[in-house]
């Protein structure tokens, strides 16, 4: 497997998943009164970061093997 293939799609889909957080926090911005609600929204891209940053390392690697294991069935038959 290529580990700066799975890190470079892992930080390009943080990124992405930070700016869906930002916009879900302008978007979905509550007027609680509790302090804790109203923070809240702060961490939409962070959460959205480490989602999307997770997500995309999973889907490259698992792409990766599914290449590798094409591969290796290719070159038995």
């Amino acid at each position: 497997m290529n580990i700066r293939q799975i890190i470079g799609s892992a930080i390009v889909t943080a990124g992405i998943g930070a700016l869906l957080g930002f916009g879900v926090a302008k978007i979905a911005a509550p007027e609680f009164v509790s302090q804790r609600y109203q923070e809240l929204p702060a961490k939409y891209p962070v959460i959205g970061a480490v989602a999307g940053a997770i997500v995309g390392g999973c889907q490259c690697a698992i792409l990766q093997l599914k290449n590798q294991r094409d591969r290796e069935d290719s070159s038995h038959h």
